[in-house]
C-alpha cells in the first residue's frame, strides 16, 4: 500500500519513490522466504503483489542503469527476471 499511496502523491517522476524502492528490495532480500514463499506464492488467487512488486524492482533498475550505476542495477536484475 506504502508503494501505491507514493505513487500517487510523486506522479511526476519515481526518482522521488527511489528510496522507497530501495527499501523493498533490501526487504525482500532480508526476508525472501517469507516473500517467495507466502507472498509471492506461485499458486495464489491474487498474483498483483509479486506483479506490483517486480515492476518496482524494474523501475529501480532502469533508474540505477540511466543513472549509470550498472553494478548495482546488475545485482538487482536476477531478483527481477
Amino acid at each position: 500500500m506504502r508503494f501505491q499511496v507514493l505513487n500517487q502523491l510523486y506522479r511526476s517522476s519515481n526518482l522521488e519513490c527511489e528510496r522507497y524502492y530501495q527499501d523493498l528490495y533490501k526487504g525482500i532480500c532480508e526476508h525472501e522466504h517469507t516473500w517467495f514463499h507466502v507472498i509471492f506464492k506461485v499458486n495464489t488467487t491474487q498474483p498483483q503483489h509479486c506483479e506490483r512488486s517486480m515492476g518496482i524492482l524494474g523501475t529501480l533498475c532502469t533508474l540505477l542503469r540511466q543513472r549509470g550505476d550498472l553494478e548495482a542495477c546488475m545485482s538487482i536484475m536476477p531478483m527481477y527476471t
